[in-house]
């Protein structure tokens, strides 16, 4: 089954990808959470909005939703490029990085090698955690490197 959730996270993300929103809520459960933690939360150096901006969690579609509204206020051209999936069993933990160039200052910025973990229940992403590297993603996982 868990070879399934990475193929399941991993279209998921094409879909997003692709513009395909549609897709990507039918995947997520209705009362999902999108956990930033240290992982995800802009740092006050990178951040072309407030951190204060950012929520530490969302919930729900909506939530979801108001997460990236937020973050295309500050960003624009994003370029995700995924370098790894790993098989976790009920999670599935994704390496990635990421190139912004911010809204009104043009800065270009790169984060690399972050990580998520997507937690899949009864066919649906329930929830979906960011860290600031794969060792801490693997640990929540229950992994080791």
């Amino acid at each position: 089954m868990s070879e399934e959730n990475v193929e399941f996270v991993h279209a998921v993300i094409e879909a997003s990808q692709r513009g395909e929103m549609d897709k990507v809520f039918a995947a997520y459960d209705p009362e999902i959470e999108w956990c930033l933690g240290e992982g995800a939360r802009p740092s006050t150096a990178l951040a072309a909005t407030p951190i204060s901006d950012f929520e530490s969690v969302y919930r729900g579609h909506e939530g979801i939703r108001r997460f990236w509204r937020t973050w295309a206020e500050a960003w624009e051209t994003p370029a995700f490029e995924y370098e790894e999936f790993i098989d976790a069993g009920d999670t599935v933990v994704s390496i990635l990085s990421q190139q912004v160039r911010g809204r009104a200052s043009g800065i270009e910025q790169e984060l690399k090698s972050y990580a998520q973990n997507w937690t899949i229940k009864d066919g649906k992403i329930v929830r979906v955690e960011f860290f600031p590297d794969r060792a801490k993603a693997l640990a929540a996982a229950g992994l080791s490197e």
